[in-house]
């Protein structure tokens, strides 16, 4: 039984383009991430199951936008997933013009190629360790809100507004998978008001 290795960002890109990626994995690698490159699967690998449990674990995702990759179909599947885990997602792109970035990733940071050497230092407030200040600020998001973590767990979609609001309020994108863990950590601490929103049972 194989594990799976956590990473702190996904790599979207075509295989056309490997060379381009590996030069933005090199730069997200010297920066101190961690990068899953989907196009290279490990041998005896199922690749739909790696590229699931990558996109899953990690805490960040990066399209790396070309012309040969911005029409794949893959793009659209691997965005829906990250988008459906409210993962923070950027958007690299390089030989297209910002305006022709599909619609449903331009509500996502965008960043051209030649800002790559500082890519990693806009990637790493996504995934570093919560201060006390974005604890304060997920505590105010939290009783704004109203929806008890228990459902939170129970139904992640409903974390979708806990990840816009403290977004909104902090400047810095997280994870709502990362913000719903923070947040039965402090519950645990006993840093949490008492909440009790209703939400309607799935049919």
């Amino acid at each position: 039984m194989s594990s799976v290795q956590l990473f702190d960002v996904f790599l979207s890109h075509s295989s056309a383009d490997s060379s381009l990626a590996d030069l933005v994995a090199h730069e997200l690698d010297q920066g101190g991430l961690g990068v899953f490159q989907h196009d290279v699967p490990q041998p005896g690998e199922d690749l739909s199951a790696e590229i699931r449990d990558s996109l899953a674990e990690c805490s960040a995702v990066v399209f790396l936008l070309t012309p040969s990759f911005r029409e794949s179909p893959n793009l659209a599947y691997e965005a829906g997933a990250a988008m459906a885990w409210n993962k923070p997602i950027f958007s690299l792109y390089s030989g297209v013009e910002p305006q022709s970035i599909p619609r449903f990733l331009r509500e996502y940071r965008m960043v051209p190629i030649s800002q790559l050497n500082s890519f990693p230092e806009m990637i790493r407030p996504t995934i570093e360790p919560f201060s006390d200040e974005d604890r304060s600020t997920l505590r105010d998001v939290y009783s704004e809100v109203g929806i008890p973590t228990d459902q939170l767990v129970r139904r992640p979609s409903l974390s979708g507004e806990i990840s816009a609001r403290f977004r909104e309020k902090a400047g810095i994108v997280r994870g709502a998978e990362r913000l719903v863990q923070e947040l039965i950590k402090m519950r645990k601490r006993g840093d949490l008001p008492t909440v009790g929103r209703l939400t309607a049972a799935p049919e």
